[in-house]
């Protein structure tokens, strides 16, 4: 192939194990010999190959009764070498690079002996489709996640999953990790619900997770297991599940992406055909794909937020400060979630305190319940949920903060109480610990100018839900030292989330973009546009959901507020909206609740209802909102809120959801002429 030599080639080390009965086991290891995640190009792929036939011709010989497959902790596999991929230029070479895929995986599947894929940590893409090769899959009970993430980068599964996965687990499971959970933010499977829908046969113990998978591996080849099989489904079925999977990418892209049809197409044609037809087929989708502009542009979002922890450290030349113990101030949902993640992921006892006692039991009692529902949903155990349940505390005393290097306030968004609640903190603290805010909309600068020691302070603007949301936004003044930038972004990345260092302006970024989109939506609303037309227009976008959609999630009163603080400090463009206050005001429903997917008749009457006058099409609207947000990128590239555009683009996947097929909010937005390269 004349694409670029893969970066870091993967390699295959193997070794024999016995298994009862004087069997013995070849386990075939895919490493790359250093800590970053191993990935097939096409000499990983000729190395794989090489090491499969060589286990073929020992187990045709007799020499053998299994092959394993594994990876190094916390990997397994995660899949294609998205650098070599994104040079290919021809779809000669695409195809080539498909069916090596298809063609290496086959000895896998072919083997004359039973397979199985040991599956160490996490398997995405054709780490995902390469265990599913394998007769049978056992994974550690960890931190692993399962996925097959193509659709949301463009393309589709290419070597094997669309034609394999539904055989195994059903189609409406297989079209749900396929597609519908790619275009949910990448969703993921973590063990347990693989394991429920029968992707893996088992989950084992993490200690000691080799021994125990050939040890089970033994088993089944003894016959003391037998893992259950799904029976073939009846065409009727995948019909049925298909159709809904339509009118969901429908919903979702509105046509703005091709990888979810390709791949709908694919398990389309899945239930008549035989192997080779399949996998063909997914030669020839990708082939198409690997060309498309949707795959360049998510490329680039994808490389960005991969390397978003290394420029974000960059002009960064101190040390940062050790935090042994947060604290957080106030106890409600935002506190909460805090606390759980500092507990979770920095291992250290985290103080939340509030005015009184029945807050602060409110707080750990919100604590307890998101615990118990990620242990139900598998992506905790229960000794690991006990664990950080008690590295957090509540209390009434402001002076159990004394011993925190960092506090969070996440208390009412007044600026009043904010300052009030930073001046407590500065008696009480050590002059060397910082204090970070939580707000989504006040000015850091204002809130912090009272103190003695104002470059101690920044903004870590998390996004909710906590846990799940992979932005913080940090923040800083005019007055924020290095040192407190550093210990911002050390802890941010500890907390396995995204750091972006923005300056203390009116909505940072993803705020000030949201809803400067939604301004001009309501704007259209107050005009006469009809909802549905609005809606229509923006889920155009690409977005997660549209204007009306997202204004549910955030609440009227939340994005009022915000709308009402943005211009107030940032002018009329950003339009105060008469429907949106009536609403806020009113707590009036946006949806009809007979039928969810309508508008409530209040909600219409709030924004004056339709408008003979102002019959503005999808189309314009959408125009109307792209300008604006162009606009406002100009603005705020101006105002050098931010380093470059980059950073904006990396915000709005984050915090906003944007889809990587779209490249960033800025690409995007130069593209369609809304904004200047």
């Amino acid at each position: 192939m004349t694409v670029a030599t893969e970066t870091h080639v993967t390699h295959v080390e193997v070794a024999d194990f016995p298994l009862p009965e004087d069997g013995l086991l070849t386990q075939l290891t895919l490493t790359n010999g250093t800590q970053r995640p191993t990935t097939l190009g096409p000499r990983g792929l000729q190395n794989l190959a090489d090491a499969l036939k060589e286990a073929r011709a020992r187990a045709e010989a007799g020499e053998i009764d299994a092959v394993g497959v594994t990876g190094i902790e916390p990997w397994f596999l995660a899949g294609a070498d998205l650098t070599v991929m994104k040079e290919v230029t021809t779809r000669e070479e695409a195809l080539r690079l498909a069916r090596a895929g298809h063609e290496t995986f086959a000895l896998l599947a072919d083997m004359p002996v039973p397979t199985f894929a040991f599956i160490t940590g996490a398997a995405l893409g054709g780490g995902l489709e390469l265990a599913l090769h394998c007769d049978y899959r056992v994974i550690i009970d960890a931190k692993a996640p399962l996925a097959l993430p193509e659709v949301g980068l463009g393309i589709i599964p290419g070597w094997g999953g669309c034609w394999l996965l539904p055989r195994l687990v059903g189609i409406a499971a297989a079209s749900q990790v396929i597609i519908t959970n790619p275009l949910r933010n990448n969703r993921q499977l973590w063990p347990a619900a693989a394991a429920e829908i029968g992707i893996v046969d088992d989950v084992l113990p993490a200690a000691d997770f080799m021994r125990h998978a050939r040890a089970w591996a033994g088993k089944v080849i003894s016959g003391q297991i037998t893992p259950a099989r799904r029976d073939a489904e009846p065409i009727e079925v995948w019909e049925q599940v298909l159709a809904e999977i339509r009118r969901d990418i429908d919903n979702r892209v509105c046509g703005a992406a091709p990888a979810p049809y390709r791949a709908l197409e694919l398990l389309e044609a899945a239930h008549g055909s035989g192997r080779a037809d399949g996998f063909e087929a997914e030669n020839l989708a990708l082939a198409d794909l690997i060309l498309s502009p949707q795959f360049s542009a998510s490329l680039y979002a994808f490389n960005l937020v991969n390397g978003a922890h290394k420029r974000a450290l960059a002009d960064i030349q101190v040390d940062p400060l050790p935090v042994m113990e947060a604290g957080i101030v106030g106890a409600g949902l935002m506190a909460s979630q805090l606390a759980r993640v500092f507990a979770q992921h920095l291992a250290i006892n985290v103080v939340m305190r509030d005015l009184d006692s029945e807050r602060v039991d409110a707080g750990l009692a919100a604590l307890e319940k998101e615990l118990g529902r990620d242990v139900k949903a598998g992506r905790l155990t229960k000794e690991s949920a006990e664990e950080i349940r008690q590295r957090v505390r509540g209390t009434t005393e402001l002076s159990e903060f004394s011993d925190c290097q960092l506090v969070i306030e996440a208390v009412t968004e007044k600026m009043e109480i904010k300052r009030a609640v930073f001046s407590e903190l500065e008696a009480i603290i050590d002059p060397s610990a910082i204090l970070a805010t939580n707000t989504s909309a006040l000015s850091i600068t204002e809130m912090s100018d009272h103190l003695i020691h104002p470059e101690r302070v920044i903004g870590l603007h998390f996004f909710n839900p906590v846990a799940r949301m992979p932005l913080v936004e940090v923040v800083k003044t005019p007055h924020t030292d290095d040192l407190t930038v550093a210990t911002a972004l050390s802890v941010v990345q500890s907390l396995r989330k995204t750091g972006v260092v923005v300056s203390d302006a009116p909505g940072f970024v993803v705020n000030r973009l949201l809803l400067r989109f939604l301004a001009e939506a309501f704007t259209s609303a107050d005009a006469g546009v009809p909802l549905e037309v609005i809606e229509a227009a923006t889920k155009s976008l690409g977005l997660p959901m549209g204007a009306f959609a997202l204004l549910d999630l955030v609440g009227p009163e939340v994005a009022n507020y915000v709308l009402e603080t943005l211009h107030k400090n940032l002018g009329s463009r950003y339009r105060l909206s008469t429907g949106l206050q009536e609403i806020a005001h009113h707590k009036i429903p946006l949806w009809n609740p007979d039928n969810p997917n309508e508008f409530s008749a209040d909600a219409r009457a709030a924004f004056g209802g339709p408008s003979d006058e102002n019959q503005r099409s999808a189309k314009e609207v959408l125009a109307a909102i792209e300008k604006a947000l162009g606009d406002e990128v100009r603005r705020m590239l101006t105002e050098e809120v931010v380093d470059s555009r980059a950073d904006i683009d990396l915000c709005m996947v984050l915090g906003a959801g944007w889809p990587l097929f779209l490249g960033g909010i800025t690409p995007h937005l130069e593209r369609i002429g809304a904004l200047e390269p």
